[in-house]
């Protein structure tokens, strides 16, 4: 395994779940093993419980100065995120990160479709998060549905 990988998991619908009419959600390393293999070491920690629809600014200050934090110890960070404000969650993080960004890969992502959904984007995502996050020659992009779009202009 070469690259170093934190993995900050958030409780929004990449993790959620409803089995037997019953909700839940999933932690970081449950994603993780979901994502499957991506060729890398990765580190799972997870960091808040704020729905990303409701993410408060103090909330994605947080994650921005932690996501800043872990780019010095690692080669990527990978933060899951709600798609309702993971574009503004991005930007910020990225204004954010700096001169971090030149040292290692932040990657952002999250799902549409719930974690137990039949059709779930959630692992894929996730896998294709962890693999950009993993790639020396990324730089803040913002991953989602198999695609790297950078997070600012």
């Amino acid at each position: 395994m070469g690259s170093r990988v934190l993995l900050l998991a958030t409780k929004n619908t990449i993790a959620y779940r409803r089995r037997a009419g019953r909700e839940s959600v999933a932690s970081g390393a449950e994603l993780h093993a979901a994502a499957g293999p991506v060729g890398a070491e990765v580190t799972v920690v997870d960091v808040t419980s704020e729905p990303g629809w409701d993410i408060s600014p103090t909330t994605m200050l947080a994650l921005g100065r932690r996501v800043r934090q872990a780019a010095g110890d690692y080669d990527g960070v990978v933060l899951t995120h709600g798609v309702d404000t993971v574009e503004e969650t991005a930007y910020l993080v990225d204004l954010m990160a700096g001169p971090a960004a030149e040292r290692a890969a932040i990657v952002l992502t999250g799902a549409a479709r719930a974690l137990d959904d039949q059709d779930s984007d959630g692992p894929a995502n996730l896998a294709a998060a962890l693999a950009a996050a993993a790639d020396p020659a990324a730089r803040s992009p913002l991953a989602a549905c198999g695609r790297r779009r950078p997070a600012s202009p």
